[in-house]
């Protein structure tokens, strides 16, 4: 009987690599979907802090701005000493709410710039995961397509019992 076999080598099988792609395609999405959750938390943390920042600095600035007032209503009944006094502890109010202020906004663009990053093990790890989806792909297409193996120098080779 002639038949035609196989020359074997090392590579996965077919079935092999088609599972292998299946489970590393899932991988990917989980990784992708932890990826995204940890972008998500640490985003709304951010926003959390800086939201809260704002707010403290839109109360004392709220305090600040009665301050002046009170000012305003000294300065108008007592000549020196009262309102002196009171427009130094409303300018230190108003500077703090500004500073706090500035605090807030900066936190809340971070927590904007955040969006984009997520934590480096996470990175890496779907980094780690599209490359070897990548290499699976294109060993599932060499084993599939006769023409992407003769471009790529692996042709199967065929011989005849002799």
């Amino acid at each position: 009987m002639l038949g035609f076999r196989r020359r074997y080598d090392q590579s996965p099988s077919l079935v092999q690599t088609a599972k292998s792609l299946v489970s590393d395609a899932l991988r990917l999405v989980r990784v992708e979907l932890d990826l995204v959750k940890a972008r998500f938390s640490q985003m709304l943390r951010r926003t959390g802090i800086a939201v809260g920042i704002l707010v403290a600095a839109a109360f004392v600035a709220v305090l600040g701005t009665v301050g002046l007032l009170v000012t305003v209503g000294i300065a108008l009944s007592i000549v020196l000493p009262a309102w002196a006094a009171a427009l130094i502890v409303a300018g230190a109010l108003v500077l703090g709410g500004a500073a706090t202020g500035a605090l807030g906004v900066r936190q809340l663009r971070a927590a904007m710039q955040s969006r984009t990053h997520g934590p480096p093990d996470i990175e890496t790890e779907l980094q780690e995961t599209r490359y070897r989806l990548e290499a699976e792909l294109e060993a599932l297409t060499s084993k599939l397509d006769p023409r992407h193996r003769a471009a790529n120098g692996h042709v199967q080779t065929l011989r005849t019992p002799g």
